[in-house]
């Protein structure tokens, strides 16, 4: 059975741990790539807003989509690709 993408509460401790990365063997799987669908589906139509994380629905993984409308850059009305950030690393 499929989860439901609900938002996070504020204070829930998932918004402030460390998150697990996602195996590589894992990334091109069927629930991983749903999970992105649903993401940026839920970020769209309730968030109205330009990235999502992972924990931000309740999901414990490394993870986030984002997608920024041009008219914010450019003045334009198309939209940036969707991107995927998995297992993403602070270099400095």
């Amino acid at each position: 059975m499929r989860r439901k993408i609900e938002f996070t509460e504020w204070g829930n401790p998932i918004l402030s741990i460390k998150l697990k990365p996602i195996p590589v063997s894992k990334i091109k799987s069927l629930p991983v790539q749903k999970l992105i669908k649903s993401m940026f589906h839920k970020m769209k139509t309730s968030a109205r807003g330009v990235g999502l994380a992972a924990n931000q629905v309740n999901r414990n993984i490394q993870l986030a989509v984002m997608e920024v409308p041009l008219a914010l850059v450019l003045h334009k009305i198309d939209s940036l690709p969707k991107i995927a950030i998995i297992n993403p690393k602070i270099l400095e």
